[in-house]
């Protein structure tokens, strides 16, 4: 009797049973280890190879998981799934293109597995283009209307696409399949958050991090927004939370580094922006914000050239050209600073602070005409500027018909007691009613114009103690 080769046969059932339990439990090393001494035994084992391949893919070992994969597709090139799983390896390494290839195969041999169309939709995501990506979420979900994760991608796409209103529609779809998925209720507060419904979104971010404690995307997110609204003590707990569940969150640290600079923090705000850019050296915001903090603390020479870091990552960055404009104004280098100014504009034609600070350095020069104009249109832009309309008075005498007077009520009926814009818009009433001869009014808006000061003053210096 001749010696049967065992090069074509499959493991045993028992043995094939017991590494699929691994895998099932998470015991990736496990499954690596018992594949890799049965392939030797079976080297043609489709099985084998699709679980070797796997366990790799689960422990990050992409190169070793494609190998195996093309193996088993050699093997059995009519396994579907296969195919995909190859996809996925290809498109973790970047090759974006032979990704497509794999997930188009598994597509053709399985037409009716939404997953592999839905695969398609995000591979053209990741290829910006949002129209063929929305095509194929659509063909996912035509066939199965209760794929919650098809829903979401398809308004991520749409979102990406700039079609926010479409994208909440799929986003509510997912919703109502499954009304408490935090993924769902944070991608619900970035579309409110992109259509600046600060308030909206902030419910939605609360929701989805109350559903989900260690949700680190949601945490940054709920702590960006309470930032935009200068909530920065409520903002700094869910920020701090982010970047302890997610350590290398890159844009939470920032946001920290923001927080921090907006409590008058600038220390820490400082340790937490270098710590970030340890991280990531190739992160222009950082650099911006480090320059701010930096700047506050009259490290200015180190500022400046953080911001030159930015902007040589970035080199259209509008907001470090103004920023840097500011710090050379606080070394007195009024003519440097004035092309900064100059540049942010060119870069972004609506940047109203960016006129105001231009204004500022034409009054140093006494060009007070150009100084009007700049802050006029400061206010054009961005209409309830408190602090243009305050640099405004000091160049323009106003009239008693002056259509800025019922502005800057408005802006001060809205204005907290507690911020800066009240002390500046007091500042600006004041000259106003002074301007045309009415003293008591005047006084009054002085008055609370000091008072608001004071206090803003006194909060500083608590803060920095």
């Amino acid at each position: 009797m001749t010696e049967q080769s065992t090069e074509n046969l499959e493991p045993t059932k028992l043995q094939l049973e017991e590494i699929i339990s691994l895998y099932k439990r998470g015991e990736f090393l496990q499954v690596l280890k018992k594949t890799e001494t049965l392939l030797k035994k079976y080297p043609k084992s489709f099985d084998m190879w699709n679980l070797h391949s796997l366990s790799c893919s689960s422990l990050n070992l992409f190169e070793k998981a494609q190998i195996g994969f093309t193996k088993a597709i050699k093997i059995n090139c009519e396994e579907a799934n296969v195919h995909n799983n190859l996809g996925v390896i290809l498109q973790k390494q970047n090759k974006l293109d032979e990704a497509l290839l794999c997930y188009m195969e598994a597509k053709n041999l399985n037409p009716t597995q939404y997953h592999f169309l839905n695969n398609i939709g995000n591979l053209f995501q990741l290829m910006n283009n949002f129209p063929r990506a929305v095509k194929y979420h659509l063909q996912a979900i035509e066939i199965n209307p209760h794929f919650v994760k098809g829903l979401i991608d398809l308004g991520v796409a749409y979102q990406k696409n700039g079609k926010p209103l479409k994208a909440l529609e799929s986003y509510k779809k997912a919703l109502n399949i499954e009304p408490e998925n935090p993924i769902v209720l944070n991608n619900i507060g970035l579309n409110y958050l992109d259509q600046k419904d600060i308030t909206l979104a902030t419910s939605y971010f609360k929701r989805a991090l109350n559903l989900k404690g260690d949700f680190a995307e949601a945490a940054n997110n709920l702590g960006y927004t309470l930032n935009m609204q200068s909530k920065f003590i409520e903002a700094e707990a869910p920020l701090r939370q982010a970047v302890t569940n997610k350590p290398d969150y890159l844009e939470a640290f920032n946001n920290l580094g923001a927080n921090l600079f907006g409590q008058r923090r600038f220390a820490e705000s400082i340790d937490i922006l270098r710590r970030a850019l340890a991280i990531n050296t190739h992160n222009a915001s950082l650099y911006n914000n480090l320059g701010n903090a930096l700047r506050e603390v009259k490290g200015y020479a180190e500022a400046i050239s953080h911001y030159d870091k930015a902007i040589k990552l970035k080199p259209l960055f509008a907001e470090a050209f103004n920023n840097k404009g500011i710090t050379l104004r606080a070394k007195n280098e009024i003519n440097s600073a004035l092309k900064c100014f100059k540049r942010a504009i060119e870069i972004k034609t609506d940047y109203a602070d960016a006129y105001n600070n231009l204004g500022n350095i034409y009054m140093t020069k006494g060009y007070f005409k150009r100084s009007k104009t700049c802050y006029e249109k400061a206010i054009e832009l961005k209409p309830d500027f408190s602090s243009a309309y305050y640099n405004l008075t000091k160049v323009k005498k106003f009239e008693n018909n002056d259509a800025s007077l019922p502005k800057m009520l408005q802006i001060f009926e809205r204005s907290n007691p507690y911020s800066l814009d009240y002390s500046y818009i007091c500042f600006a009433l004041a000259k106003f009613y002074d301007d045309i001869n009415s003293p008591a009014d005047s006084f009054k808006f002085l008055s609370r114009a000091n008072r608001s000061k004071k206090r803003i003053l006194k909060y500083k210096i608590e803060l920095e103690k």
